[in-house]
């Protein structure tokens, strides 16, 4: 399991990039793209 906290919104690039979504065992659920990846997780 992982044993960092996620980056705040506002420290994330504004660059296209790739993000998953993982559950409590950190299995990855889904992937997914985003061209503006502080735009996609706020």
């Amino acid at each position: 399991m992982r044993d960092t906290a996620p980056p705040a919104v506002g420290r994330l690039p504004v660059s296209p990039g790739v993000y998953r979504f993982r559950d409590a065992g950190d299995r990855v659920l889904y992937v997914g793209r985003a061209s503006a990846l502080r735009s996609r997780a706020a």
